[in-house]
């Protein structure tokens, strides 16, 4: 398929055509922003709950609660709910 050939069938689709490439353009802009925003999240929640498990290996929860409330990692809200649960 050729250059022309593409511009051709374009003209013919019109305004759909254009909002589905305009969608498509949307939507990998929303996914490479999300994969920057997300890129280190898995390793922050991984040392988390590295941390955690140690402090409840040693039977010390408060220690592992402060640890989710001092950080900033995605789980850490996870963690803190499991605690809350706990408390019940």
């Amino acid at each position: 398929m050729s250059l022309e050939d593409l511009l051709h069938y374009l003209r013919l689709g019109g305004f759909t055509i254009g909002v589905i490439l305009a969608a498509s353009v949307l939507a990998l802009g929303v996914a490479i922003e999300r994969a920057i925003a997300l890129w280190g999240v898995s390793d922050a929640s991984r040392a988390l709950g590295e941390v955690i498990a140690k402090q409840l290996l040693r039977g010390d929860v408060s220690a592992g609660r402060s640890a989710a409330e001092r950080s900033d990692a995605v789980a850490a809200d996870i963690y803190l709910a499991g605690f809350a649960k706990l408390d019940k």
